[in-house]
């Protein structure tokens, strides 16, 4: 396994390393690589997260096209390979010796063309990162006892063959499942509910585990950025266009929740609004909020902490466009950023603009010896800091406004 150059010896790329796993069946846990990079064309990967933070997390998503001299990726054996739907495909970055996985997951089409009248042969893989074998492992017949979502997501990943990667300790405890789950009942789906359960973030990681985070993880383990995105010097520079936006669809102040009683059937909805952001903005509610967890006890402490992030919303910018080849030295920053990270937006300006925000989904675009764009997906930082009674360093009182549960 070999990282290829990419950009003529320029140094302003990250080495490219592209494998897929001809050998074994979709469902093992054991992978055979093979290295393929030297046959991309071009490739783009969307890696597990979300538009924004109200959002549910969206598996990754990627789009390869390779060189397929002399039939190299034809539908039948060539040199010991057979492509073929279900297989493993994954990506890695090298920079100064540091290896960085970007993207890994599952083959679903491959489509040969064969363009210039004939001249050229190419082969178009697209795939879905790791969830998509959670959307396939169907959880019938399976129980859980009562357990944290960090314990839940661990238990559901040993069932379908995965691993686990877990960030921080859950802090709901979700109510048992007794009774067998039904006939397509898909991991994915499930997990879902417990994302939501947590108020946390769930999602598939660029090495092909599935990442738990809590709800606390941003405030406990993400308070420091660690990089600025600006257009100054010895920040990581942005493409021509950034937009900053103040509007109302991040604008809730009333939020129901619904909570799942011990046994399984739902228990009474709660309500809750926020009077003052009523008369300032007239009411509003939406479905993306409004949810039904899996804990019984906690539906009143779960509306209030989401009333509090969103009766009055901040500023964002939604989305950035880094270029690290105006600043080479930042790839090191932008290769490592992941899922909730903490980066600084600065734009100098008459009146500067300065915003933190948590990275919730994260592209490539890569086109050997012409470009490497990574895009970051956006959400205001404000909107997590949160007093934690009893935890040094967040349990001050009038140090933050908004409580935690």
């Amino acid at each position: 396994m070999a990282f290829w150059t990419i950009d003529a010896g320029r140094g302003i790329f990250p080495q490219l390393c592209v494998e897929l796993d001809f050998q074994s069946v979709p469902t093992s846990p054991t992978r055979f690589w093979t290295d393929v990079t030297n046959d991309v064309r071009a490739l783009t990967y969307t890696r597990g997260g979300r538009t924004d933070e109200l959002q549910r997390n969206q598996p990754g998503t990627l789009r390869a096209v390779f060189a397929s001299k002399n039939g190299k990726y034809n539908f039948a054996p060539f040199t010991g390979w057979q492509p073929r739907r279900g297989m493993w495909i994954r990506v890695r970055a090298q920079w100064n010796g540091v290896v960085y996985a970007r993207w890994q997951g599952i083959v679903e089409t491959i489509e040969l063309s064969w363009p210039q009248a004939g001249l050229d042969s190419i082969a178009t893989f697209t795939a879905s990162d790791a969830m998509k074998a959670l959307n396939l492992f169907d959880l019938q017949g399976q129980t859980f006892t009562a357990q944290t979502g960090d314990q839940r997501l661990s238990a559901i990943c040993t069932l379908a063959g995965l691993t686990a990667t877990i960030a921080d300790t859950g802090i709901s405890t979700l109510v048992p499942v007794s009774t067998p789950l039904p006939n397509q009942s898909y991991a994915d789906q499930h997990l879902q509910q417990v994302e939501q359960s947590e108020n946390g973030f769930i999602f598939a990681g660029p090495d092909g585990t599935i990442v738990f985070q809590s709800r606390h993880y941003r405030t406990l383990f993400s308070h420091t950025p660690i990089g600025v995105v600006g257009d100054t010097g010895g920040t990581i520079p942005y493409r021509d266009s950034v937009v900053l936006q103040l509007d109302d669809a991040y604008l809730v102040n009333k939020v129901t929740v619904t909570p799942t009683n011990a046994d399984g059937s739902l228990g009474t909805p709660v309500t809750v609004t926020d009077h003052v952001s009523s008369v300032q903005y007239f009411a509003r509610n939406t479905t993306v909020v409004d949810r039904t967890i899996l804990v019984s006890g906690e539906a009143l402490a779960a509306a209030q902490w989401l009333l509090a992030r969103y009766k009055e919303p901040s500023p964002r910018v939604p989305t950035v466009n880094v270029l690290g080849v105006r600043n080479p030295k930042q790839w090191p920053t932008i290769l490592a950023a992941d899922n909730s990270d903490r980066l600084t937006f600065k734009r100098t300006a008459y009146s500067p603009i300065v915003q933190d925000c948590y990275v919730e989904q994260i592209t490539d675009a890569i086109v050997p010896n012409t470009s490497w764009d990574v895009t970051f997906q956006l959400s205001p930082a404000d909107a997590s800091l949160f007093w934690l009674a009893q935890v040094v360093g967040f349990g001050e009182a009038g140090v933050t406004t908004r409580g935690s549960y």
